[in-house]
């Protein structure tokens, strides 16, 4: 069995705004697609030892709970017991796992089983998205119950992982992966895919291959009983990627949703409602290989690669996944940056003088949305604004009074240099910049990700996350 012949079918597990595959930071190489507000749900340890759950709500109907909205409250994640090491086949070198980190994306057929799975190894991180809710019919083929019918993917999820290993620390939220801050994204030491479209898979691909990290992916072929696992070691730009292994007809339809669920039935794409043992051999598979990592076990082999387990012929293939000199996704790393002035004081002009660049035709985007007009509420006339923000947000206040709301039309993903110039000098908080969120800077055809300020797990008020330096200072991460 083939690459290439299970390229479309491949992903039948189940999250997804599909960025363009453009290969230049105008055309949408930066991958900053800006990203809104995201209500997270966590379940930490309580700092007295006992547990805390907190249910999807506004913080005001929860004051107590640590509630996300783009501003994770991290707290110290207490060592996990270190059963699992007594375990036997764990390696006499093997070292908990409480201070690694975890995002899977995709809480499905494969994903929800996984990250249960992970929470039994004592991850101390973890971190979860899925924009779906259950099903009745779900069952059959998802790890959830009747009564589950109607709730987030990401809710029960997490509610099962933080029950299995109550003193991890767990967070998920009902959203597609591209949402997901780009802070939080450098915080996790592994990414993990088990969705149900190319689009999502590709976006994490190119993220891993520009932050360095480890992409694992569990997937499926039901149709044939094949489990998947392909392993892509994005820490070197040489090595295959998500996008490496299409072909050119499988790019038409990168945002074909391939789940399980059936209100996702269309005459050309049924729900593919996988047999649940091979979803679950899938989810076991990708737990292995996430465990063999960690602990520092040597590869199946080196570079990516993929296993696959057919159930019906007891046949395992393991495949190098070879580099496609004509892949359409970036293999390089970006340029990342901490600046440690806060957004409250940094601004254009000052991100360039700390970078060193002159030019002021210097391109800007950022992770956050770039509203250059709104329209009021009240009168609807349209009024320039050059901020940043979020489509459905208050922006301004129109000559009437009346509150200018941030339309699609308005928003633009590059700042033009005329906007830069008219707010060089006037500070990135008062734009309505969010500390710790990326802006991108493309200066003679080389681009580079600035983190303003620090992250939301930084601020006042909170603790720093396990393995975070409390006092960022500006550096390269990603150097050669």
């Amino acid at each position: 069995m083939s690459v290439t012949q299970q390229n479309v079918n491949r992903i039948k597990a189940g999250a997804a705004r599909s960025p363009s595959m453009n290969t230049s930071m105008n055309t949408d190489r930066s991958l900053l697609v800006p990203s809104g507000p995201i209500t997270w749900q966590v379940w930490p340890p309580a700092l007295d030892g006992s547990t805390s759950q907190s249910r999807d709500c506004e913080p005001s109907q929860q004051p107590g709970k640590a509630i996300l909205d783009t501003t994770l409250g991290m707290q110290d994640t207490l060592r996990p017991p270190s059963d699992i090491l007594d375990l036997r086949g764990v390696p006499s070198s093997a070292k908990p796992l409480d201070r690694r980190k975890l995002l899977v994306a995709g809480l499905g057929s494969v994903g929800g089983r996984l990250f249960v799975q992970l929470s039994r190894l004592g991850v101390g991180e973890l971190y979860g998205v899925d924009p779906d809710r259950y099903e009745p019919a779900s069952g059959r083929t998802q790890p959830s119950q009747f009564s589950d019918a109607g709730r987030k993917k990401s809710e029960v999820c997490g509610e099962r992982a933080a029950a299995v290993l109550p003193d991890g620390f767990v967070a998920t939220a009902a959203t597609s992966v591209q949402r997901v801050p780009y802070w939080l994204l450098r915080h996790v030491d592994l990414l993990i895919a088990s969705g149900d479209n190319l689009a999502m898979l590709l976006w994490l691909g190119r993220t891993a291959m520009g932050l360095a990290k480890m992409l694992i992916e569990g997937a499926v072929d039901g149709d044939t009983w094949t489990a998947f696992c392909r392993v892509y070691d994005l820490r070197h730009p040489d090595n295959a990627c998500p996008g490496c292994t299409l072909s050119e007809k499988d790019w038409p339809t990168i945002t074909t949703r391939h789940g399980c669920d059936p209100r996702h039935d269309a005459p050309e794409m049924p729900s593919t409602r996988t047999l649940p043992f091979v979803c679950a051999t899938a989810a076991q598979i990708a737990c292995a290989e996430v465990a063999r990592h960690f602990w520092e076990l040597p590869p199946v082999m080196s570079g990516s690669y993929e296993i696959a387990l057919c159930l019906l012929s007891h046949r395992l293939h393991v495949t190098r996944l070879q580099r496609n000199p004509n892949c359409r996704c970036p293999h390089e790393r970006w340029a990342v940056r901490d600046l440690p002035d806060s957004p409250a004081k940094a601004t254009f002009a000052s991100v360039l003088d700390r970078l060193g660049i002159s030019d002021r035709s210097v391109a800007f985007c950022g992770e956050q949305s770039w509203i250059r007009s709104a329209v009021c509420e009240r009168c609807g006339q349209r009024h320039p604004v050059r901020r940043f923000g979020e489509v459905g947000e208050q922006v301004g206040i129109c000559s009437c009074g009346g509150p200018l709301i941030a339309t699609p039309m308005g928003v633009r993903h590059l700042i033009s240099s005329v906007d830069v110039e008219a707010q060089r000098h006037v500070p990135l908080g008062q734009l309505g910049f969010r500390s710790g969120a990326a802006l991108g800077l493309l200066c003679e055809n080389k681009a580079t990700y600035v983190f303003v300020g620090p992250p939301p797990y930084l601020t006042e008020g909170t603790r720093p996350a396990p393995g975070m330096d409390p006092n960022p200072t500006a550096k390269e991460l990603n150097s050669p």
